[in-house]
């Protein structure tokens, strides 16, 4: 029998040419591209094996296994895609600044560690209490992103960072007690003239990387990109407490980056 190659040609080299330039256009390393490589490979051999040996099982289990590979494929693909927002123009308001769903609403007090929660481990925010931290209380968000969460990040007010950290992760088993506070973070600090907000970026201890955008001292629109974080991750957001804010979500909502209104601030007497 022969080989439809039109067909068989199309469904092998699109997917693995528009992957390969997901991979080049996010610059990732190069040995990911063994992924769709090996998607390829597997429909390549499914479709040969099929038309060419004589028996179903050897064909069909690789063509099972391409099948799952391109699946796994469109999902990175997803978790990669950047999509334009439109922030609210209202003033006085919040945006989320990470699409995913609301894990907790928390109160940090002043001299205490203050700790977010990360599938279902505490995690100690221990970079709130260096001296350099202008924001010692304040209302903590958590926002959980999964992996077909868009992971890029934007800021949620506008006006300029004034405090930047990085906070690197380490590789432990996850049985370790000690990794719950090893996560690679981020932890930035946005000013206007009304408010500070602090917003943490909590990486996964399996895949610690997180691209930063904007440094100390740059200007910032509200809604504008910030950072992403790669795969399974988690963004808090702190809220000063010296300025009288109304939270508008509750835990269990789901909110999108730079479009969700998660607070307002109350207008002064």
């Amino acid at each position: 029998m022969n080989i439809p190659l039109f067909p068989f040609w199309m469904c092998v080299l699109v997917p693995f040419i528009l992957t390969l330039f997901v991979f080049s256009r996010w610059k990732l390393k190069l040995r990911l591209a063994l992924i769709p490589a090996g998607c390829a490979a597997c429909t390549f051999l499914s479709f040969t094996f099929f038309f060419r040996i004589p028996g179903i099982v050897f064909p069909l289990t690789l063509a099972v296994l391409s099948t799952l590979a391109w699946i796994g494929v469109f999902i990175l693909l997803s978790f990669f895609r950047d999509p334009e927002r439109f922030p609210l123009e209202e003033p006085g308001v919040i945006l989320s600044p990470a699409d995913g769903t609301v894990l907790s609403i928390s109160t940090v007090y002043g001299g205490e560690v203050p700790c977010t929660v990360k599938n279902g481990q505490p995690v100690e925010l221990c970079e709130l209490l260096h001296p350099g931290n202008p924001i010692r209380e304040g209302t903590l968000i958590a926002i959980e992103m999964l992996l077909t969460d868009v992971h890029v990040n934007r800021a949620p007010i506008s006006g300029r960072i004034i405090h930047q950290e990085y906070i690197p992760g380490r590789f432990y088993s996850l049985r370790n007690p000690e990794s719950r506070s090893q996560n690679e973070r981020v932890y930035t600090v946005y000013q206007d003239s009304e408010i500070r907000i602090g917003m943490i970026q909590i990486a996964s201890r399996l895949v610690r990387r997180i691209d930063i955008f904007k440094r100390t001292g740059d200007t910032i629109e509200r809604g504008e990109r910030v950072g992403r974080i790669r795969f399974g991750s988690q963004v808090d957001l702190l809220i000063d407490q010296k300025t009288d804010v109304r939270i508008r979500v509750r835990e269990g909502d789901y909110v999108r980056a730079g479009e969700t209104v998660i607070a307002g601030i109350s207008a002064k007497t």
